[in-house]
């Protein structure tokens, strides 16, 4: 951390608009940048002997007009990222290869879970270790929630945490989250760890208000 490197592209520095993903090892960013076709898209630059390479588009083929939120599959393969026609409304989770190809859409916002009220959709997807999908439900209040490998209904993680959002799973598959509901909590958004069953919940960063924008998952 004392010595910082700044990204160039064609002798440019990169601005990203919002939330970037940095790939293990550091060999790959995925960002935000409103120069593409759509308000919002996803690029990814990858380190070179020279420097970086000319970003490439990665959501050409989308039918949305916002990209954001990126994280990177353990393989560097992978993107997943909110995807939807407004910034932060009723958004879909896609998801793309990181040379731009197999666009697909994995969960929308058209119906709710079975027995949750209406909402704004989902939110901020990480990988779990085995490749399946741990996000942000924002059905009457932000939980966590999982969608297991070849799955096509999510399943919540833990209900007892309600406006709990913006997770990050780490290598052994524990969520870190930002809980918002913590009484006496001042209305922070406090950084939470629990197991991927929900289990085994504690604090680990206590009356500091972190920017939910999110917290920086690592690839």
């Amino acid at each position: 951390l004392t010595t910082p490197e700044i990204i160039k592209t064609d002798g440019q520095v990169i601005h990203p608009e919002g939330f970037s993903a940095v790939a293990s090892g550091g060999h790959l960013v995925i960002f935000v940048a409103n120069d593409g076709p759509n308000d919002l898209d996803l690029f990814a630059t990858t380190r070179l002997d020279s420097g970086w390479s000319t970003p490439r588009l990665l959501t050409s083929d989308s039918p949305y007009s916002w990209h954001q939120q990126p994280a990177i599959s353990a393989n560097g393969l992978q993107v997943i990222f909110d995807c939807g026609d407004e910034s932060y409304g009723d958004m879909a989770i896609c998801e793309v290869n990181v040379d731009g190809s197999n666009f697909r859409i994995i969960l929308t916002s058209d119906n709710p879970p079975e027995g949750m009220p209406a909402g704004s959709g989902w939110h901020h997807p990480d990988y779990a270790p085995d490749g399946s999908i741990v996000l942000e439900g924002d059905w009457g209040g932000e939980t966590i929630w999982h969608l297991p490998l070849n799955a096509s209904e999510p399943v919540m993680v833990n209900g007892v945490f309600n406006n709990d959002n913006s997770p990050c799973v780490l290598p052994d598959g524990r969520i870190v989250s930002l809980w918002l509901d913590r009484p006496d909590a001042e209305g922070f958004h406090e950084i939470k760890v629990m197991n991927s069953d929900g289990s085994e919940d504690s604090l680990i960063l206590r009356d500091i208000d972190v920017l939910d924008v999110g917290i920086g998952c690592g690839g």
